[in-house]
């Protein structure tokens, strides 16, 4: 049976196949302009979480989700935010910075293998791996992925 895992490949691999399709034509169109500066590649994935369960949702993050993609050498920048203050439905976001598309692809692979690695099949270390999640999962299975790419020249 073929299970979702929390690898920040899952959180991107649709959203990379439709931006695959626009992003040279962007870079096409802006090189033909002036010359072509560096890009760089941001995923941002939102989801929902009650105010209650944050806390549970951040420990997961921090225990089974941070690790991997602070050790990956393909992620620039990795952030995980949420938004402290409003209605009772909180919002969190993953934000993840690559060089480049192919760095993100490269990426969902790594963090794969990292999972196999540190939480082989048939252990009790899977076992609680698989019920964290479980639990995030039930949150994320609503949430919204965006992918931008932005000029290295435009940002501080």
């Amino acid at each position: 049976m073929h299970r979702r895992r929390l690898t920040h490949g899952t959180l991107t691999a649709t959203a990379l196949t439709l931006l695959l399709g626009i992003l040279p034509s962007h870079a096409f169109a802006q090189g033909t302009m002036e010359e072509e500066s560096e890009t760089r590649v941001i995923t941002m994935t939102a989801f929902h979480v009650p105010f209650n369960d944050m806390e549970k949702i951040t420990e997961i993050v921090e225990k089974y989700f941070m690790p991997s993609t602070m050790e990956d050498p393909h992620t620039l920048s990795f952030r995980f935010a949420t938004h402290a203050w409003g209605n009772a439905k909180m919002n969190a976001w993953l934000i993840t910075e690559y060089e480049s598309l192919a760095a993100m692809e490269a990426s969902t692979e790594w963090n794969a293998e990292w999972v196999e690695r540190t939480y082989p099949e048939g252990t009790p270390e899977r076992e609680e791996y698989d019920k964290a999640n479980e639990k995030f999962l039930k949150y994320f299975d609503g949430h919204q992925d965006n992918i931008v790419g932005y000029s290295v020249d435009h940002s501080k």
